[in-house]
């Protein structure tokens, strides 16, 4: 999304012979292809792990945290190579996104129309918002040694990266969307 609105305000004459279905497809197969690739060597590693206390696993879904908790051997390999790992997806896909903001702020001080600055920064502002939060949660549950918050904390976190933020999401465009505004005042100045 970085990316899109980047070329939408940096590059709007040129936006739709950059940004066509290929390189959309592009995008998101390097996206997914990343994930897995970036997962698939922690789970590995989990896999090696002995487990000989508790079966249950403390969280909502099967989280790298969880699984090194119940380990009883050493993890400290598994907890380095998460850590590294996290630290290079979230810390660089951030300072990516970061930059990009940084060169679309730039671009939108220079618009010459007080309304096309203030169109640009509204769409800005809804992705940022967003995007500050999720930043936030998956720094603070992943580029850290897993040790150092409680699970319960995590859980906490967890439930507002995969439940709050998307909703907000959501809301946040939806709200951003003029028919949809215009209901809600209907609605409200009724009452």
């Amino acid at each position: 999304m970085a990316y899109d609105r980047y070329l939408a305000i940096c590059h709007p004459l040129r936006y739709h012979s950059i940004m066509n279905s290929t390189l959309s497809t592009q995008l998101a197969l390097g996206s997914w292809v990343g994930g897995f690739l970036t997962l698939s060597v922690p789970m590995f590693l989990i896999a090696r792990l002995s487990f000989c206390g508790p079966t249950v696993i403390n969280h909502f879904f099967c989280d790298i945290d969880s699984w090194i908790a119940l380990s009883c051997i050493d993890t400290h390999l598994v907890e380095m190579v998460y850590i590294a790992l996290s630290f290079i997806v979230v810390l660089e896909s951030c300072a990516v996104t970061l930059g990009s903001y940084i060169h679309i702020s730039s671009t939108i001080v220079r618009i010459p129309s007080a309304q096309g600055r203030e169109k640009a920064f509204s769409t800005c502002s809804a992705h940022l918002t967003i995007l500050v939060m999720l930043y936030s949660c998956s720094i603070f549950l992943y580029v850290k040694p897993s040790k150092q918050n409680s699970l319960d904390m995590n859980k906490m976190v967890s439930v507002f990266n995969t439940i709050v933020t998307p909703l907000l999401n959501a809301f946040i465009y939806t709200l951003r969307n003029k028919d949809v505004k215009e209901v809600m005042i209907k609605s409200f100045s009724r009452t």
